[in-house]
């Protein structure tokens, strides 16, 4: 079977969902292609944390290892969080002669076109949904939805067109007007060859960062942005935070200016210039060697807006410690494998912070044991790679799945 899968942004070497399920379902002997944006008009925000250079390299290397082809398009601009794409996508995407198109977003600019152009296609369609209440934050957003509600969700109710839910919170059924029962949900999470705990990259990668077996090593991974709370991480490690333990803060992950907002970047420099802890930083990592810096930490954290990473660090046996704005991050840490603060309270995360670090050894181990088995138990990738494609099939057979 040939999957397309159409999804506006692709760095072949990070950890988002395409990279890994295109990975899985390449391995279980399905050819998959990915049509993506050409980069040259994504804005800074998105380059300045991912890097774009030798993007072409990359996109061969991520081919080499995985069989997985990217074809690249041009696009007009990319506004409000999707790629305008020139003239001659769908053309492009007929002559790959693909036994199934995967849009990745059914709200985006194409996921748009695709829905209203259906009975163009002499192949099936599915869609699956990124979106949530936090991420579509935005002033449009309320006639947007009503936009998608009267001249997109009709047609597919009534085509009975499938779009798989990635978060398990009715977004699209309350927003969007999308009948329930075309909604699976699957979830994401971590591919458990690459992370999971690993003693002697531990002691490999601490020596060569120069940290002790004894220290206390924080990790966070991702962007310094505002939506993620560069600043609030900033900010609360300025000051030393009392611990009974040698704390060291690694960061991973470039400073980026949002929506041009280059005075927010300064700040998080600054501050974490001025940091009296310990702070070692890299910038942003391909998503293969995340895992030995996962390794060699002992718990992470997310100041705002919990990503992907979660899975991944938990995997490797972390507690985390995030926000308690959201009920999907409180539903997460009901396991016994992490703490909550109160969202944008810097005393409270620092306490969160030494509080972890200062638990007693055999809870820590606890936490770290639970950590590690929710993810296995519940988020192995390989799993639900296997539950995407059971639909795409049924999608490429002409199945309705209501």
């Amino acid at each position: 079977m040939r999957i397309v899968h159409c999804e506006d942004f692709f760095i072949p070497d990070t950890g988002y969902q395409l990279n890994i399920l295109a990975r899985y379902i390449q391995s279980k002997g399905h050819e998959n292609i990915i049509l993506t944006s050409e980069l040259k008009k994504m804005p800074a925000f998105l380059t300045d944390f991912f890097g774009v250079e030798n993007i072409a390299e990359r996109d061969q290397e991520y081919t080499r290892e995985t069989g997985v082809q990217i074809i690249r398009v041009p696009i007009i601009k990319y506004y409000s969080g999707r790629s305008i794409y020139r003239p001659g996508h769908f053309k492009k995407l007929d002559s790959l002669n693909p036994d199934v198109a995967f849009f990745h977003g059914e709200d985006t600019y194409l996921g748009i076109r695709a829905t209203w152009r259906l009975k163009r296609f002499p192949y099936p369609i599915l869609f699956d949904d990124h979106m949530t209440d936090l991420a579509s934050v935005n002033p449009l957003s309320p006639l947007f939805r009503k936009f998608y509600r009267a001249f997109v969700a009709p047609k597919i109710n009534k085509n009975m067109l499938t779009v798989i839910c990635t978060a398990d919170d009715g977004f699209i059924f309350e927003h969007y007007g999308i009948d329930r029962e075309l909604g699976p949900y699957i979830g994401f999470g971590s591919n458990l060859q690459l992370f999971h705990p690993d003693a002697s990259n531990r002691h490999k990668t601490r020596n060569e960062f120069e940290i002790s077996e004894d220290d206390f090593v924080v990790l966070y991974a991702g962007k310094l942005d505002e939506a993620k709370g560069g600043l609030l991480l900033a900010e609360a490690i300025k000051e030393s935070i009392p611990s009974s333990k040698n704390l060291t803060f690694l960061i991973i992950g470039n400073t980026a200016a949002t929506d041009g907002n280059s005075g927010y970047k300064k700040q998080v420099e600054e501050a974490l210039m001025a940091s009296q802890n310990r702070v070692i930083r890299f910038p942003t990592q391909p998503y293969s060697k995340l895992n030995k810096f996962f390794q060699c930490a002992d718990a992470a954290v997310f100041p705002k807006q919990c990503s992907l990473t979660f899975f991944d660090v938990q995997a490797c046996g972390l507690p985390v410690i995030l926000e308690d704005d959201y009920q999907i991050n409180i539903q997460r840490l009901q396991h016994n494998n992490g703490v909550l603060f109160k969202s944008g309270d810097v005393e409270d995360f620092r306490s969160k912070i030494a509080m972890v670090a200062d638990m007693p050894a055999d809870e820590f181990r606890e936490m770290k044991k639970s950590a590690e088995r929710f993810i296995v138990e519940n988020y192995n990738y390989d799993t639900i790679a296997n539950q995407y494609l059971e639909i795409v099939m049924r999608v490429a057979k002409g199945e309705k799945l209501s």
